[in-house]
């Protein structure tokens, strides 16, 4: 009987990943294990099983970079907005006339 193959992460899960390992800074001399337990801890706390893990791990780091002063909540606000409105420009059809 053969073993099932893993499934190799998705670019998003990579991403979420590399995330993680920034704001800790993983891999580093500075690692930040605090950080990392307190990222854990708040997935943990705030854990949606209706989402996948990689979501709840982004509303994860969302929290800790506002409980650590790293970015205001009004400041990440505002950059979601900006990037909705780039990429919702950028899905919209080009005019004739371009």
């Amino acid at each position: 009987m053969s073993t099932p193959e893993a499934i190799p992460p998705t670019w998003f899960e990579k991403r979420v990943e590399a995330l993680v390992a920034i704001i800790t800074k993983q891999n580093t001399e500075d690692y930040r294990e605090a950080l990392h337990k307190r990222a854990t801890e708040i997935y943990h706390e705030n854990e949606d099983p209706a989402l996948a893990p990689p979501d709840n791990w982004v509303r994860a780091l969302r929290t800790l970079m506002i409980e650590t002063n790293m970015l205001s909540e009004n400041e990440i606000d505002e950059k979601m907005t900006s990037v909705r409105k780039t990429l919702s420009e950028s899905l919209l059809p080009e005019s004739p006339n371009e």
